[in-house]
Order: C-alpha cells, then structure tokens, then sequence
C-alpha cells in the first residue's frame, strides 16, 4: 500500500507527458490502483506500458482494466498472466507497433478483433493460456511473431509481411479439429528465419491429407525443426519444406531419441533437392545406432558439403 500511495502521488504531481510506464517485479496487482494510474495515463499520451505480473500457484490472473483501451497513443505493450476482455466500443490501437502477451486467456472474437485493429502491428508475441480456442492472426504488417499455444481447435495465420516467425504448438491429435502444412505456412511467403520448436507441430502440421504447398519459400534463409524422423508424415513435412526452400544457408534439426524407420524414410526422399547456399548444419538428438549421420550425410551430399566430425 505505501507503493501504491507513493505513485498516486507521483502521478498527481507529475505535469507534462509520460512516455513509458512500467510496473516491475509484480507478484500481486491492486485493480483499483491500476485503475486510477491508466485513467491519469490516458491523459499523458503514454506510448509505453509493462507488466510482467509472476504467475504464482494457485493465483488468479489480473483483469485489464476497461480505461486501459482508451490509451490511444501507445506504441508497445507487454502484458503478462492476465485475462482481457475487450469493451464493444474498443476502437482500436492505432498507432501499435509491438504486442507481448504472455500466459493469456481471451476469447476467440477478443484475439482476432484485437490483433485486426492494430493496422500498424509489427512485432507480435503470444502465449495463450485458454484450451480449445479457433485462433485467427491477420496482420498484415506484421514482421516477427511468437506464438504459443497448447491445445487449441485450429490456427490461422496470416502474416503475408512477415520475415520471421517461431511456432510453439500442440494440440490432442486425436481431435476431429486440426490443420495442416498449407492452412499454416501458404500465408507467411516471406519469411527468412522459420522455427518449429515444440516436439509435436510437425505431426500437426501434417493433420490431413493435403501437404503439398502452394508456394516457393525464396527468401527463407534460417530453419530449425524439432521432429522425430521416424514418423512418415513429419519426414514427409519436412521433405515439403526442403523442396521448398532453394535458398536455405542455416539448417538446425533436433531429432527424438527414438526414431523407427529413419532409415527408410529418407531413402524415399528424391534426389532433386539441392541445397546450393547452405553453409551451416546442425543436427542435435540422442541415439543408440546413430541414425543422424544418414540425414547428415544426405543433406550434406544434397548441399555439396563435405563434413568434418567434431
């Protein structure tokens, strides 16, 4: 409380703008305090608000308080572990250019519509908490995004700007709900840096039966994949991904300690892909026969390299 009361204070003798407003450290937020603090903000053209909030066991996650959609001026906003629940007459952040919400819960109508009336939206991070959501990303402008989510119905992005992208995804597949390879990445052509991080994405990304894509990534420049080899249908992504990328330097891979059929999955691939510009491979996994030095060698031999054993 005396925290509390020396900012009313601060702020009540504060005269002129206010660029940035960070709360740091949070372990438990007081509503009615923030309140009042986003009410005198609204007036100080703020341009920058941060609240890392602590996700603590067992505690309830803060509420965005309705003034705070009235800040019109703001450029970059970082929120974390709370619930958002936008007003019907939210108009929009017109002037964002940076959104970081981390542990979120919203609905479905709130993220899209959110997302939709930031025209000027550049970078993008977002960690859902909610399960079974339909998540819709469309922005136009975007440039970087990060993106977690577990247990959700279906994804669709589209970022037809953006340059680099990192996925964390996972969901029951087992789910009549799903995606696939082209609902996914048809809608990102520009990308130069693309990372597919949790263990499961690939066996989503491959949820259908449709994993041919629509379109050439040449601008692409940087891959990581976490996959396991050993399942047909993410060797048949990534083998998707690998035709599709003529321009690939960089080539990160973590492979799952247990593999089965590495052997013959790969030996399906054609012998068409040709990886001229590559100049780095990393190849990361655990096995007993050493099945990565067949993907090593074969991407070594696709790209004209010749490998040293370190």
């Amino acid at each position: 409380m005396k925290m509390v009361k020396f900012v009313d204070k601060l702020l009540s003798f504060h005269h002129g703008s206010i660029s940035k407003f960070v709360i740091a450290d949070v372990i438990e937020l007081n509503n009615k305090a923030l309140n009042r603090w986003m009410r005198v903000l609204s007036r100080k053209g703020i341009g920058k608000i941060k609240i890392p909030a602590q996700e603590l066991y067992g505690r309830k996650k803060w509420k965005v308080p309705p003034v705070f959609w009235n800040l019109k001026c703001l450029k970059e906003v970082v929120l974390e572990h709370c619930v958002i629940k936008l007003p019907q007459a939210f108009e929009g952040f017109k002037l964002l250019k940076s959104l970081s919400l981390k542990q979120l819960d919203i609905s479905d109508n709130d993220l899209t519509n959110l997302i939709a009336s930031c025209p000027l939206l550049e970078n993008l991070v977002l960690s859902i908490a909610r399960s079974g959501m339909n998540i819709i990303i469309d922005a136009l402008k975007l440039k970087h995004l990060r993106f977690s989510c577990y247990y959700f119905k279906h994804v669709n992005l589209r970022a037809p700007s953006a340059v680099k992208a990192v996925l964390y995804l996972s969901t029951d597949l087992l789910s009549p709900f799903g995606s696939n390879l082209t609902d996914l990445l048809n809608c990102l052509p520009k990308l130069e840096i693309l990372e597919l991080r949790s263990p499961s994405i690939l066996r989503y990304l491959s949820y259908g039966c449709d994993l041919e894509l629509s379109i050439k990534f040449d601008h692409l420049k940087s891959l990581y994949i976490h996959m396991n080899f050993g399942y047909q249908r993410e060797a048949a992504v990534v083998h998707q991904l690998f035709r599709r990328a003529p321009n690939l330097e960089e080539l990160s891979v973590s492979t799952l300690p247990k593999s089965y059929d590495i052997g013959s999955n790969l030996e399906k691939w054609d012998q068409s892909i040709v990886f001229e510009h590559l100049k780095f491979v990393k190849i990361r996994g655990l096995f007993k026969s050493n099945p990565n030095q067949l993907l090593r060698d074969k991407l070594c031999r696709a790209a004209h390299l010749t490998v040293r054993k370190i």
